[in-house]
């Protein structure tokens, strides 16, 4: 398991952005009564956000990180790092986050990265800004967290279609070597089962091109292989098995008082998942925060999106906070952030 320590990384601002279109699992058309309503209740999710198909990711992101500069006073000059995590991008070729730098109007000098993530994007995306912002002291930077996951499932599949959701985060972070901040990291992968959560369709292992009018797939054509594939009970037991000895770890080995933890925030994939992690570590029901209810799976937004959905009591207050996110990989990162003050925005809704 990576052990990452940072003292010198603070969390400034947060904000969160949403496409327009509103779909409520209870209207959700070829299911069921008796099906709807075990999705609300297992799931915790109602309704959802969905990006219509000519949003992508990095305008839900774009969007997000313009108005958190605007909201905490950056200047586009001020920013020495972009860093784009999503597993929804606009392009294979070239790296997102550069066109990103583009459109937010950052100087040629930004470093610019692309993280391939979902589930755990926050953590892991979180990890890689420390690291690089320490290590060569980079004062400002910008993290994005978002997907359009919904353009990849196939709109029969009663699985997944519930579930999921569109939407777009971007996180101020700045390196002050004079405050000191400690931030913790726990970060472990099990690529042996990367295959539990899958888009097997469009890589180079399984390419897509175009011939004239036929979409033809190297070595096969398979209309289910082109859109997202979830084994739900593997995942579900794998969050069950993993996650609360990852956290207990993390506080064990830093000597962290569970009672000192102002707040826990978890992936937003279900909240039967969710709530009995919270059980197996004791945590108080009014200290679990959540957004699936409103806004779904979110896939590598979720935490950030719950923090925005929350964001009366995030913003300005002085907080300890245990985040973990998991699935997609299979990976699972889990990490103690200390909110100092930030700017945390309300969600706001994509202007097309």
């Amino acid at each position: 398991m990576a052990s990452l320590s940072f003292e010198h990384c603070i969390i400034k601002g947060i904000s969160t952005v949403v496409p327009r279109q509103i779909e409520m699992n209870a209207s959700l058309e070829g299911f069921t009564e008796e099906e709807k309503r075990a999705i609300i209740q297992t799931t915790g999710i109602e309704k959802r956000r969905i990006a219509p198909a000519h949003i992508t990711s990095s305008d839900l992101g774009v969007c997000a990180a313009k108005h958190l500069m605007e909201s905490i006073g950056w200047e586009k000059s001020d920013i020495e790092i972009l860093v784009f995590v999503t597993q929804t991008p606009d392009y294979l070729i070239p790296a997102n986050s550069m066109h990103i730098q583009h459109r937010l109007g950052l100087s040629e000098n930004t470093l610019c990265l692309d993280i391939n993530q979902g589930c755990a994007a926050f953590v892991y995306g979180l990890s890689v800004m420390y690291g690089m912002m320490t290590s060569g002291k980079l004062n400002k930077g910008i993290l994005i967290t978002s997907d359009t996951i919904t353009h990849t499932i196939h709109p029969k599949d009663k699985s997944l279609r519930p579930i999921f959701a569109d939407a777009g985060s971007a996180i101020a972070i700045e390196y002050n070597h004079s405050v000191k901040s400690p931030s913790y990291f726990e970060l472990k992968v099990d690529g042996s089962r990367f295959d539990k959560i899958i888009l097997r369709n469009g890589g180079f292992r399984n390419f897509v091109i175009k011939n004239g009018n036929e979409n033809i797939s190297i070595p096969h054509q398979n209309e289910i292989a082109s859109c997202l594939y979830m084994n739900g009970q593997d995942i579900f037991h794998f969050g069950l098995r993993e996650i609360a000895p990852q956290i207990q770890e993390l506080m064990n080995k830093h000597a962290i008082d569970s009672d000192s933890i102002n707040y826990w925030i978890f992936h937003q994939a279900n909240k039967l998942l969710n709530d009995t992690i919270a059980r197996k570590l004791q945590i108080p029901e009014n200290k679990l925060l959540y957004s699936l209810q409103e806004y779904g799976n979110t896939s590598c937004a979720t935490i950030p999106v719950t923090l925005s959905n929350n964001y009366e009591l995030i913003n300005g207050k002085e907080l300890k906070t245990i985040v973990s996110g998991f699935g997609v990989g299979l990976s699972w990162g889990t990490a103690y952030l200390e909110l100092n003050n930030i700017n945390c925005q309300p969600i706001i809704t994509y202007e097309d």
